[in-house]
């Protein structure tokens, strides 16, 4: 990606065909894919030099709260701007990460998604035990 190309979808082509990007696990590949076309498409007229104004500062904090009721996503949207502008900063393609300041939306506690002992014991002792055996075995791997 050279600073000459100049638009925002450049650095997001960029970003696609880096060895980080390379790097990412498959299904991460996949999410970042979904979130980069989106912003690619909302903010398809910027320019690199509209990357490195306060407008961008507002336009991903105008994202953000437009999801603000699916927080995860607007998180991993988040999440995927850092990386992108991070990657897009390290090489002197924009001087300022637009994305360094935005905070992530808190989330609902996971707490009611969490399993008590009891249900483990009930559902271990209703399975079948190869069903049973696979499930404590993801249990233990995280």
């Amino acid at each position: 990606m050279s600073k000459a190309d100049g638009s925002l979808s450049g650095v997001i082509t960029g970003y696609k065909a880096s060895p980080e990007f390379g790097g990412l696990a498959p299904k991460t590949k996949i999410t970042y894919r979904w979130i980069l076309d989106e912003a690619a498409e909302r903010w398809e007229e910027f320019t690199i030099s509209d990357l490195e104004d306060d407008v961008m500062v507002r336009e991903i904090f105008g994202w953000r709260d437009e999801l603000r009721d699916k927080p995860v996503k607007a998180n991993m949207a988040i999440t995927v701007l850092k990386a992108l502008f991070t990657w897009a900063q390290k090489r002197r393609l924009i001087k300022s990460n637009p994305a360094q300041f935005v905070q992530k939306l808190k989330t609902k506690s996971r707490k009611d998604k969490v399993w008590t002992q009891n249900q483990l014991r009930v559902f271990c002792d209703a399975a079948i035990p190869q069903l049973r055996d696979i499930f404590v075995a993801a249990l233990f791997t995280g």
